[in-house]
């Protein structure tokens, strides 16, 4: 297997193409009904709208583990298919399961993304 296709983004110089890049950071509340399957386009319609920036890659959801009613809550981002996904660990011991459908997130407040625009 090969690398194809690349090509230049930028370069520097008196003729240079350069685009502009950089790291930005969105917090936002949850709400109190919660989708199965997670917050559908993620990306391309909830960060997009509130930075301005076109092509947007999530890099890192700082640990954000919330304890509410003897449960600890984890947020996903599911690149593949743009969603925002919420988990939670039922026991100390026990596996990560996903919030169920309608679950109130709404306690859950300044949930921090972290993410590369260009």
């Amino acid at each position: 297997m090969a690398i194809t296709n690349v090509a230049a983004a930028g370069t520097q110089g008196p003729f240079a193409t350069m685009k502009s890049w950089g790291v930005g950071r969105a917090d936002m509340d949850l709400d109190n009904s919660y989708p199965t399957g997670g917050y559908t386009n993620f990306v391309a319609t909830t960060l997009k709208g509130v930075s301005g920036w076109e092509h947007i890659t999530v890099v890192h959801i700082p640990d954000q583990i919330v304890i509410a009613g003897g449960n600890a809550y984890l947020a996903h981002w599911d690149r593949a298919n743009d969603t925002l996904e919420m988990y939670r660990f039922p026991t100390a011991v026990g596996p990560a399961t996903e919030v169920p459908n309608a679950a109130n997130l709404a306690a859950w407040t300044n949930v921090e993304i972290v993410f590369f625009y260009i």
